[in-house]
């Protein structure tokens, strides 16, 4: 006996024997020093008051003993047990019913689960961490099986925890990774070390989405991996906003660049329509040549009015707006749209009704009018089809229906876009204006374009709506508030007609592009005028200090290395007040054209001018200086 109990009070689990009667005839060394309300010794105590509840535990465990030997099965119990102290201690109970000194004893084995309680509760709230985590949690084994999944992997990917336990994460491979990518990628985790970098994987509903990954192993005392834990981020519109800032940063480098060869671009139209108009006054009109020159300046001028308007599209306003016609609104914008859409889509404009008066942006709705030709050809898949253009007036009182019913009572300009495309679904119709929300592929659009256009009419005051019918077409309606103001009278355009031969004066021209000095020099000695050129600004206004009334006109390009035009004229002026200046450039700019008025040049031409026009301009200043 004194052998087993030496054996015994080696364990740390209390152990108790405890008789019929329910007292406890023995205890081990652990037991002791843990005796209930400090009672030592326990021999003799009422084991309840050490394990309260223990005549429950002994019936629950004679039940138990009362099955069949297949049907039982080890339970231990929970329940606690008094300290030294009275403080109830969390215990697991194990009875075995015994022969203890020939009568029949409960052995009473209780473990102190205190230590496994908080770590029960630490695990349950990492699980409730992981659970909650916005991110998506993948634990796998070492070989890369799924063992645990939390709720914003099953949002992520569509995939429910059930379905995916038990396989491999390539269930979520889009092809974008090639074979070497994941060769890598395991060699890094099997090796033991962390890997991150960002996946393109596809969901279940067949989408794809971007995600930023971290995948540890986990590394056991021996130094085994024994799983991997992997995080993962869905960074699927952080990277379309990224895409589309790079696009619009690109968009707007164009633009830049687009500002930037307007010049010499001008240039060059300005000096082949300069030769064209000196080649058709010496050639007369029944020479074969003249009429190719005809055509060579017709499509000269078409293209520099094709690059005047290209150019006001993208320039950046501060949303100036003006009365216009709609005809003349629209006929600038389709322009555009002519050259930007292939020559199989046939364009079709109708004007039913008077033409009416809006108060817009016109650069804002030819925006909107090659947005929704755009997406028109988008839906035409490349093949023939027709896109037309109408414009009427409604009024909302009148007629209240569809669009017009929400508006406020009064006279409306409509403009529908009419296409024969393969319609929108209507699954998706009531979408099509949200930011960011395309049915195109990613390479093909941003999703900006009809939210775009429904941005600029809202802020005109106005109303967009479509209509669609799969197989059959989309019909986009914009309605824009009736003006009546008058629009302003247009300037009277100047007289093509050439300048009166023999004209007397004496003009300084600078322009540092030499085909453009010498087309200007040819002109303008052929209008009867004496002309001193210089390719260099510095080098004019030296010239013109020394002899400031030598000159009686003064034509000056804009854009020139280390001086301006803007600059060379007022320094002139400054020097000689009331010196007529021409200046002429090929940046359309508002507020530099009132600048330049401001400042006392007399004339702001946008390039490329006609050789007549720039005539008539001289023909104008040297008879005003004249008369002086």
């Amino acid at each position: 006996m004194q052998n087993l109990s030496s054996v015994l009070d080696c364990f740390t689990d209390r152990i108790y024997a405890v008789d019929e009667a329910g007292l406890v005839v023995f205890h081990n060394a652990a037991a002791a020093n843990c005796a209930a309300g400090n009672q030592n010794p326990l021999v003799g105590l009422p084991f309840e008051k050490v394990l309260p509840g223990f005549g429950r535990l002994r019936a629950v465990v004679a039940s138990v003993e009362a099955l069949s030997p297949q049907d039982q099965v080890e339970m231990p119990l929970q329940s606690t047990l008094l300290d030294q102290v009275g403080k109830s201690v969390p215990v697991e109970v194990r009875i075995e019913r015994v022969a203890w000194n020939a009568a029949t004893t409960d052995i009473v084995i209780c473990r102190d689960t205190t230590s496994r309680q908080i770590l029960t509760k630490e695990n349950q709230r990492l699980v409730t961490a992981i659970s909650h985590a916005a991110d998506a949690i993948v634990i796998t084994d070492a070989q890369g099986q799924i063992q645990y999944v939390n709720p914003a992997f099953c949002a992520m990917t569509g995939h429910t925890r059930a379905s995916v336990l038990g396989t491999n994460p390539r269930l979520l491979k889009s092809g974008h990774q090639d074979a070497e990518f994941y060769r890598q990628m395991w060699q890094t985790l099997t090796q033991g070390e962390v890997w991150s970098g960002r996946l393109v994987n596809r969901g279940k509903d067949g989408e794809l989405f971007t995600e930023d990954t971290t995948i540890s192993p986990v590394i056991d005392e021996c130094g085994c991996i024994t799983h991997f834990v992997a995080a993962k981020r869905d960074v699927t519109r952080e990277v379309g906003l990224k895409e589309r800032l790079h696009e619009a940063q690109k968009l707007e480098a164009v633009g830049t660049l687009a500002g930037g060869i307007a010049h010499d671009f001008n240039n060059i139209l300005y000096a082949l329509l300069g030769y064209a108009d000196l080649a058709l006054d010496d050639i007369p009109s029944e020479h074969p040549a003249h009429t190719p020159l005809q055509e060579i300046a017709r499509a000269g001028n078409r293209a520099a009015t094709l690059v005047a308007k290209m150019l006001a599209f993208g320039r950046r306003t501060d949303g100036c707006r003006e009365v216009v016609s709609v005809a003349e609104l629209l006929g600038g914008g389709l322009d555009l749209v002519r050259a930007t859409l292939p020559a199989t889509i046939q364009i079709e404009t109708q004007q039913n009704g008077p033409d009416g008066r809006v108060m817009v942006d016109a650069n804002q709705i030819h925006q909107v009018l090659l947005n929704l030709c755009t997406n028109a050809q988008y839906a035409m898949d490349g093949a023939p089809g027709v896109l037309r253009i109408v414009v009427d007036q409604v009024d909302a009182e009148q007629e209240r229906s569809g669009a017009l019913k929400d508006l406020q009572p009064g006279d409306w300009v409509r403009i529908r876009v009419i296409d024969s495309g393969r319609g929108i679904a209507p699954a998706v119709l009531d979408r099509i204006f949200e930011p960011y929300f395309t049915t195109r592929k990613g390479h093909e659009g941003t999703g900006l374009g009809l939210a775009t256009v429904h941005g600029i009419v809202a802020d005109h005051g106005g109303h967009v709506s479509v209509e669609s019918e799969p197989g059959v077409g989309t019909e986009f309606t914009i309605l824009l508030p009736l003006r009546t103001a008058v629009a302003p009278q247009a300037p009277e355009p100047v007289s093509t007609g050439s300048a009166a031969k023999g004209a007397q004066g004496h003009v300084l021209v600078i322009d540092d592009e030499p085909m453009v000095l010498n087309v200007l020099e040819k002109a303008i000695t052929r209008f009867g005028y004496q002309v001193t050129g210089f390719a260099g600004g510095i080098e004019a206004l030296e010239t013109f200090r020394a002899q400031p009334d030598r000159f009686d006109v003064v034509v000056t390009d804009q854009s020139m290395p280390n001086i301006t035009g803007f600059e060379i004229g007022t320094q002139m002026m400054s020097i000689r007040p009331g010196l007529p200046v021409v200046l002429i450039t090929g940046h359309s700019d508002e507020r530099f054209h009132e600048q330049a008025c401001a400042a006392g040049i007399r004339y702001h031409l946008l390039k490329p001018i006609s050789m007549k026009e720039l005539g008539e301009v001289l023909e104008e200043l040297t008879s005003v200086t004249t008369a002086v």
